[in-house]
């Protein structure tokens, strides 16, 4: 059994213990949860507890660090003394510095904007193509078999869906980009 599922199962059997409730499903009423489900598969083991579980789990009992709930290790508790987690050298090599955190956020304002670029680009291309065969259409001129290929994809395709589309990765790049 994988190390994670096991100590979630050990997580969990230590808090429905601590708490004093009588099972997992009353554990499971006192997070919220209008069904067991979640509690039991980790029980099972089925599943670990998930970031989500974990901070309702520690919204609900904030006496439990965050990172207990997620690995079984270090500090069960918080330190009362600082109200913050108390840290164990396996946290320390995944920590990211600041300068890491830059460095990332510029790589995906690179991205995003490479992103828009492509959209942009495409856009225009795909004017271009249509405008082109439907010129050489007005004038009367024969499509040539390519072309007709082309103009049976034009077709085939769904011009509201491809501007909602475009539209939705536009906002979704410039709200990124900001």
């Amino acid at each position: 059994m994988d190390i994670r599922i096991k100590k979630s199962m050990e997580v969990i059997n230590h808090i429905i213990d601590d708490m004093k409730f009588e099972n997992p499903k009353q554990f499971s009423e006192a997070l919220g949860f209008k069904r067991p489900e979640r509690i039991y598969k980790i029980l099972r083991g089925e599943s670990g507890v998930s970031r989500k579980l974990a901070d309702i789990i520690h919204e609900k009992y904030p006496q439990y660090d965050r990172n207990w709930l997620l690995s079984g290790e270090g500090s069960l508790k918080k330190d009362e003394a600082s109200k913050e987690p108390v840290a164990n050298d396996e946290q320390d090599e995944y920590k990211i510095s600041d300068a890491e955190i830059n460095s990332i956020r510029q790589d995906i304002r690179a991205v995003n904007e490479n992103l828009l670029a492509l959209s942009e680009g495409m856009t225009k291309n795909f004017e271009v193509v249509s405008d082109g065969m439907f010129e050489s259409l007005k004038h009367g001129q024969k499509l040539l078999r390519g072309q007709k290929e082309i103009l049976k994809f034009v077709y085939s395709l769904n011009a509201d869906e491809i501007s909602a589309a475009t539209a939705r990765l536009s906002k979704f790049l410039e709200e990124q980009h900001e």
